[in-house]
Order: structure tokens, then C-alpha cells, then sequence
């Protein structure tokens, strides 16, 4: 340990606070958990501590700071103990230059039994199928891409139009007229030329035409809005439980508000099923009669910025859920986002026991 370099790891940050009668606060702060670690150390200590800069070992810091290589061994051991240190070999071995940031990024999340790269591998060796590559749908393949994800099923009918452009980032005015699975699956592997991408021109109408495509996956995420999301939803949740797959159902965007939907795991949270059992939306429509209206109306209207916040929330989600660095944030329940206020309403989403996905009788014969 002596002849070992050591420095204060990329992903902390620290703060020394003195207090009287010369009484020293260390703080060392994880920059993306926010884990805050504070502790009281003598003057002598704090001098070791500012030499732990990757430049000198151990035994050389020793002597500077009139300390024992006991002493010194025993402190740097708790920092490391800590994840607030680590040596310089380690370091550098994990210096990846395409995801160094992604790498310091999970690093505040580190276990004894996962690290930055174990993370980062998770990413690699998933595959990831995304239904509809609109408004949501591209900016989710895109940012999931450029995360490292290593393989793509894409699934969309339609071509790319005009007004796609201002809000769907996969296309350029070149793209007009060609499908967009073709035109997405180049724009990504330009962005990553290791990423692995099988792209399917067709609309799924049926779980069982879904069944077959998903079987190897390891997250679905929906962002098709065609013919409605409430169909895509039940579809796509039907297929995924029959395959005990995590599934996103993606929410969308109408004028000022974005809609963040629910993060599925099968038999263990709320799912489609639950929200559509509890009806919680009626409470807020007692007393009302359905109104149908037969007329011909624009598509809502947004804003680019709306669209790409709202699917980076969602691409966001689907790293939780592949890497397991924390919790998914959209489980039993979904969210409601008003970009005038920048307010964020939740809505929480227990699950159902007469749920016909994954209520109590369900969960009783699976497990029979």
C-alpha cells in the first residue's frame, strides 16, 4: 500500500470547514448522489489529505507530514473503505475516453459488488426496442445510443414529413420521403459506429405479432401514439408480460404540459393494468357526461424543447432500469410536467388486485 499512489476520486468533491479551538470538518461531497460525507480530522491529517493528489506515494507523504505509515495507511484505508480515494493504477485503467463522464457520472453509485464499469457493461450487452420514432421515440434512440447502448430493435410504419423536422432529431430535410426507421438506424450508427440496430417498417396491431420481436430484449419502450397510446399501451404491456420484460410506457406532450409515464416491471409494480383498474382519472370527471364531438382538428401543438425534455426523461428512466445504479423513479406512478411553471405533478399508481395483468390472482398462478 505504501508505494501506491493514491488520489481523491473525479466524482467528490470536498469542503473543510474550522471551528474553534482549531477543530477541522472534512466534507466530501458526491457530485451526481449527492451522498455527503463529513468527518473531523486534526491539522496533521488534513495536510495528508491535500497530498493525496496522484503525484506522490504513501511513503513519501509520510515523512512530509510527520505521520507513521501506520497512521497514514490506516487513514487513506478509510477513505478508500469510503469510495472518497483510489489509486492511481485504478484510475487510469478506467479511463475510457468515449464514456470517462458517464464513467465519473456512476461512479457516486458504486457498490462492493457493481462499479462504474460494470454499469457502463450493462449498457453495452442490452438490447433495447423502441415502438414509434417520433416526437419522443428519436430523441429516446438517440440519447440511448450515445449512452452506449449496445443493440436497437426499431419499430415504425411511417415516413418522414415536413413537419417532423422542427421536434424529431434523428431527421434533416434529405430524410423527407424515407422511411424512418432506414433514415434513424444511419443517423445512429454515425453517432455509434459499434451500436447494432435491426429496423422494422410495420405497425404492430396484436401482443402476438409483438411476442416474437421482444423475446431477447431486456426493456421495451413505447413511444407510439398511432392509432392511440391507450391501444400501443395494452398492446405492448400484454406481449411484455408474457415475457416477464421491464417495459417504459412512454408519455407524450400537448401544448405547455408533457405527460412522463409509468416504468413496468412485471409482477413486482403497477402497471398498465393497475391505472386502467383504478380509473383514478374518473374522480376527477364525477358528475360529467362523455361528449363526442365529430370535427376536423390540427395536431397539438409543441416545441422542440418540450419533446427533448420530455423523452430525456424517459431515456433517463431506461438507464435506471438497465444499470441498476438506482432506483427507477416512475414506478407506480406517473407525472405530469407544466413547462410554464416548470412544476412537476406526481400521480401515484398502487397496483390493482383485480388487475387482468398482474392482480393477485395472476401472481398467485404464476407462481404456482
Amino acid at each position: 500500500m505504501l508505494n501506491n499512489i493514491y488520489t481523491v476520486r473525479n466524482c467528490v468533491s470536498t469542503f473543510v470547514r474550522r471551528g474553534r479551538r482549531g477543530k477541522i470538518t472534512l466534507a466530501c461531497l458526491f457530485q451526481s448522489s449527492r451522498l455527503l460525507i463529513s468527518f473531523k480530522l486534526n491539522t496533521l491529517s488534513l495536510r495528508c489529505f491535500k497530498l493525496l493528489n496522484g503525484k506522490l506515494k504513501l511513503k513519501d507523504i509520510a515523512p512530509r507530514c510527520g505521520v507513521s505509515n501506520e497512521e497514514l495507511s490506516a487513514f487513506v484505508a478509510y477513505l478508500e473503505k469510503e469510495r472518497i480515494v483510489e489509486s492511481v493504477s485504478h484510475s487510469k485503467r478506467r479511463s475510457v475516453p468515449r464514456y470517462r463522464r458517464q464513467l465519473n457520472f456512476f461512479a457516486s453509485f458504486e457498490t462492493n459488488t457493481s462499479t462504474r464499469e460494470t454499469f457502463q457493461k450493462k449498457l453495452g450487452t442490452s438490447q433495447v426496442v423502441i415502438l414509434g420514432l417520433g416526437g419522443i421515440g428519436s430523441w429516446v434512440a438517440e440519447s440511448l445510443t450515445r449512452s452506449g447502448v449496445g443493440e436497437f430493435i426499431l419499430i415504425d410504419p411511417d415516413k418522414v414529413t415536413a413537419s417532423n423536422l422542427p421536434r424529431q432529431t434523428l431527421y434533416q430535410e434529405r430524410d423527407l420521403g424515407r422511411k424512418k426507421v432506414k433514415a434513424a438506424a444511419q443517423k445512429l450508427r454515425l453517432t455509434n459506429s459499434e451500436v447494432k440496430i435491426i429496423g422494422l417498417e410495420r405497425k404492430i396491431i396484436s401482443a402476438k405479432q409483438l411476442i416474437p420481436i421482444i423475446r431477447n430484449a431486456d426493456l421495451v419502450i413505447n413511444c407510439a401514439d398511432q392509432p392511440d397510446i391507450s391501444i400501443t399501451n395494452d398492446i405492448i404491456s400484454q406481449a411484455c408480460f408474457a415475457l416477464k420484460i421491464p417495459h417504459i410506457l412512454c408519455g407524450g406532450y400537448d401544448g405547455h404540459l408533457s405527460f412522463v409515464g409509468q416504468t413496468v416491471i412485471p409482477y413486482k409494480t403497477s402497471c398498465w393494468g393497475c391505472y386502467i383498474s383504478g380509473k383514478s382519472y374518473e374522480k376527477r370527471l364525477s358528475g360529467f357526461k362523455s361528449l363526442i364531438i365529430t370535427h376536423v382538428s390540427e395536431e397539438g401543438g409543441t416545441l422542440a424543447p418540450i419533446a427533448s425534455i420530455t423523452a430525456n426523461v424517459h431515456a433517463l428512466e431506461a438507464i435506471k432500469v438497465l444499470t441498476g445504479y438506482t432506483q427507477p423513479s416512475m414506478i407506480n406512478c406517473k407525472a405530469e410536467l407544466d413547462f410554464n411553471s416548470l412544476s412537476l405533478i406526481r400521480t401515484r399508481i398502487p397496483r390493482h388486485p383485480q388487475c387482468n395483468l398482474c392482480g393477485v390472482k395472476k401472481t398467485e398462478r404464476r407462481t404456482r
